[in-house]
């Protein structure tokens, strides 16, 4: 995720220009919402996974938790 953050931000006028382009937004709205974008990915990018451990006399369970990457989902919405 750090070198997605450093890619875009490489290329952060292009993706302004597309926003702008796209939305119809003001480029200072969408200056704001393209700047913000680094500093999302760099949050999530330091989280640290938890683990859980439990032990007894016998066993020792760990569970750890692993990313499985993109997911994506299409939910429709009821009105």
């Amino acid at each position: 995720m750090t070198k997605f953050g450093d890619l875009f931000q490489q290329h952060s006028e292009d993706f302004l220009k597309l926003l702008c382009t796209e939305t119809g937004k003001p480029r200072s709205f969408a200056s704001q919402e393209v700047a913000g974008i680094k500093g999302y990915l760099d949050y999530h990018a330091s989280l640290e996974l938890p683990e859980d451990s439990y032990e007894d006399d016998e066993k020792t369970i760990t569970t750890k938790y692993v990313p499985l990457g993109v997911v994506g989902a299409i939910c429709p919405v009821s009105q």
